[in-house]
């Protein structure tokens, strides 16, 4: 009886997880799900293209339930044809993929078409397909209601609520006009599959693409309005200004409302906070309120965050221009591994900031990401939130590559030089040659990159790292600061990498118009060693020392179609024009990544060997070739040279 019982419930028990994994819910195996993308891409492709509408104003009711681990999210947005045809018919994608969970969805002026041969497909894929009768004119409004459910955790379904702290964008809450373009991206991949290549994003100069930014098609800028209510025990926060704060209905409730459009990307958070706070004022008498928000036991780093956010102001202030919105708010959310910038609101894991080790400060070999991490964030509310990127190749340098050279130049100018190169190091330079070897794919000059995390983060903020040690930082970020005037905040047409360059260029001059296109244009890469001669040291009348020896130099240019790199000498664009630092030390700089030197000297050199002379004040025992790591170079093993007593004779 006893084994007759145990035979029954493994049975049932097993019945039931089988029905609540497979049935109830969509659990599918690795490869499953990849053949369920490919179905997807196969029948779904063709509507991706459709025109869309653009939304002008959102308003949001979101009330969370942590305790229980549920949640209801509802409101409207107003939108405009702007396809410049009569739009019939619009695509949503639903916020739940549970059918019962979308409790409402209205869209003024269309019925729902919930019949026709692809009915299921589009249940399926959690679609809704929306048709106006008559079809909404060009240029005339409509508007859509929604409502959506978030159900508390259940077996095969988890729920997105958590009871210690939640933090979810509008994408994963909120439905979306258009169907999504889920498209398997690995190469390898898709030609197992028989997928043609994926589509590339549309070249920089295509004027149709540039009316859309990276966010997607279907809003520029939008005015925002938010309810949010929670448990009394937690604080809700949305980006805008807070309007008032109240209990309901036994909840804790707060308004906020953008004091500016702001791009249709918003954050809802829901946590038991205690709050640090400070005012900023800037030189021009601007007076934002800075508050972190944080688990009460996780205070270790916020005085030095709430410093960092203080400094990063001060820098991106001076630099790009002023700050929009009326807060900056860091808030704190459980396990993750990463922050996120939404308009004056800047979510961030614990992880990363929280409670994480700083390191020591007076200890250039460490590294202090939650400094670091800040004032990375607080710089996209300049690039990503002011200049939003044209939805075509190279997008994503102008979010996060112009975001690292802001963050890099604030935490060189707070913490000092030794500890930005070692952020440039461990975050950039490595993390660059190592991720290039890895890819799968034809590396692409950086400013036709698309969506590569080494690319947009790495090779940018080395190739800002050049670029400002070179012509000096007031030049570069004046670079910016001007490209922010012209398209900072404007909406169509958005900026591509084309308007980067062309303003680095306007800004640095003809000398270094070359430089430039080595860094953006081409796959470059530079090869430094000495000649074979010896180093010769001899003391001037005055006391100075008169150091020569040779320097050897190539340039490697990568084709733009892939290929094996080729050298300068063999090509009839490029020619060999390099402004070279030289380093002098009197103790080995290897510890210190370059640091130290007792002097600093430029040469630019045209041959491709050339015996260099210099004056310094100092003897040196060491002299290092590009301290800074100015150029991009793979392997500067060779760089470094000891001094012996056989390499200096006197004269």
């Amino acid at each position: 009886a006893v084994a007759a019982l145990g035979v029954a419930s493994f049975i049932g028990f097993g019945g039931m997880i089988y029905k609540k994994l497979n049935i109830d819910a969509d659990y599918r195996n690795t490869k499953a799900a990849e053949k369920y993308q490919v179905t997807y891409e196969e029948k779904m492709k063709p509507l991706t293209e459709l025109p869309l509408p653009k939304i002008r104003n959102v308003e949001v009711e979101v009330d969370f339930k942590p305790s229980r681990q549920e949640a209801t999210v509802s409101g409207r947005y107003r939108f405009e044809n702007v396809t410049g045809e009569p739009l019939e018919t619009l695509y949503v994608s639903l916020a739940s993929r549970h059918s019962e969970d979308n409790r409402v969805l209205e869209i003024e002026g269309a019925s729902a078409a919930l019949d026709g041969d692809d009915a299921v497909q589009l249940e399926e894929y959690s679609l809704r397909r929306f048709v106006f009768n008559p079809p909404l004119p060009a240029g005339a409004f409509s508007k859509m209601e929604f409502e959506t459910y978030f159900h508390p955790p259940r077996l095969g379904d988890g729920s997105q609520i958590l009871k210690n702290g939640t933090f979810v964008n509008n994408g994963a809450v909120m439905p979306q006009f258009g169907v999504p373009k889920n498209f398997m991206s690995d190469p390898d991949k898709r030609r197992k599959y028989g997928l043609d290549e994926r589509e590339k994003r549309p070249g920089r100069d295509d004027m149709e693409a540039r009316q859309n930014n990276f966010f997607g098609p279907t809003s520029d800028y939008v005015d925002f309005k938010a309810t949010m209510c929670t448990d009394t025990d937690q604080i809700a926060i949305a980006p805008g200004t807070l309007l008032r704060s109240y209990e309901k209905d036994g909840q804790a409730c707060r308004d906020y409302e953008a004091n500016r459009p702001i791009l249709n990307f918003f954050s809802f958070i829901s946590q038991d906070y205690v709050q640090e706070r400070d005012v900023w004022t800037g030189a021009n008498g601007q007076e934002i309120d800075i508050v972190i928000y944080y688990h009460e036991a996780h205070n270790y780093n916020v005085p030095l965050m709430m410093t960092a956010a203080k400094s990063a102001m001060d820098s991106f202030t001076q630099d790009y221009g002023p700050y929009l919105y009326e807060q900056v708010r860091i808030m704190e959310f459980p396990y993750g591994g990463f922050a996120q910038a939404f308009a004056g609101t800047i979510p961030f894991s614990e992880n990363i900031g929280f409670v994480q080790n700083p390191g020591d400060p007076e200890d250039p070999d460490s590294v202090d990401l939650a400094t670091y991490v800040t004032m990375h964030e607080i710089g996209h509310q300049w690039f990503a939130h002011q200049i939003v990127p044209a939805d075509t190749k190279g997008f994503n340098v102008l979010s996060e590559g112009l975001t690292e050279n802001a963050a890099m130049t604030a935490y060189e100018r707070e913490l000092g030089w030794g500890k930005a190169r070692r952020i440039l190091k461990q975050r950039s330079i490595q993390r660059y040659l190592t991720g290039r070897t890895a890819d799968k794919e034809d590396e692409l000059p950086l400013s036709l990159v698309e969506g590569k995390g080494y690319m947009d983060y790495a090779k940018a903020n080395w190739v800002f790292w050049g670029l400002r040690h070179t012509v000096g930082a007031d030049v570069v970020n004046g670079a910016m600061k001007k490209l922010i005037e012209d398209y900072g905040s404007k909406g169509p047409p958005y900026p591509t990498t084309l308007q980067v360059v062309d303003s680095l260029k306007a800004a640095v001059g003809p000398e270094y118009h070359q430089l430039v296109s080595d860094y953006w244009d081409r796959i470059t890469f530079w090869d430094l060693k000495y000649g074979e001669d010896d180093i010769t040291i001899s003391e001037n009348a005055d006391g100075t020392f008169n150091v020569s020896f040779d320097i050897k130099l190539d340039k490697l240019v990568t084709p733009n179609d892939g290929g094996k790199a080729v050298s300068v000498s063999e090509l009839d664009d490029v020619t060999l024009n390099e402004l070279i630092e030289v380093g002098f030390y009197t103790e080995d700089p290897t510890e210190a990544l370059g640091g130290g030197w007792t002097s600093k000297e430029r040469v630019r050199l045209t041959q491709d060997d050339t015996r260099v002379s210099f004056d310094v004040k100092t003897r040196p025992t060491h002299i290092l070739l590009d301290p800074q790591r100015l150029l991009m170079e793979r392997n500067d093993k060779d760089n470094l040279k000891e001094i012996e007593a056989a390499d200096s004779p006197a004269n």
